[in-house]
């Protein structure tokens, strides 16, 4: 299972034209992209997808009285993620890692990813600030 050449990366590469039933498993794709082995990457989706499945499959009912409280807590579960990806992007934008060994070409491409990937982590913080006005404090009805 181990790469031949380490220096090219073999991990699928997430597009935009995925299949969005292949993101509903239980691992995120910033967890994913650490995995560079692809048996192992294709064995933590396929176990990510079985986990989500029995999750979904062994769920009750909703514990709450009132639907906007499911939709709610819908929301809070986003805004989680919504924070871990802005989490991910920040650290994405430090500029610490530059290789000075790389022509002054890539490295301003590499800065300018970087300064994308900043601005990309204030948006998601954007979104998610509105997310924590709405959902943050929500005051759920449980059933009894």
């Amino acid at each position: 299972m181990s790469n031949p050449d380490d220096s090219v990366p073999v991990r699928p590469v997430p597009t935009a034209g995925l299949d969005l039933n292949e993101l509903d498993g239980a691992f995120r794709e910033t967890y994913l992209y650490e995995v560079s082995n692809p048996e192992a990457h294709a064995a933590i989706r396929a176990f990510g997808k079985f986990l989500m499945d029995v999750t979904l499959e062994s769920r009750q009912h909703s514990p709450f009285d009132r639907g906007i409280d499911f939709t709610a807590y819908s929301l809070q579960a986003g805004l989680a993620d919504l924070r871990h990806l802005q989490h991910c992007f920040v650290f994405w934008s430090e500029e610490d890692n530059l290789d000075p060994k790389v022509g002054e070409d890539e490295r301003k491409r590499h800065r300018e990813l970087f300064r994308l990937s900043a601005r990309i982590a204030k948006r998601i913080g954007k979104l998610a600030d509105d997310l924590e006005k709405e959902v943050g404090d929500w005051k759920f009805e449980i059933k009894a």
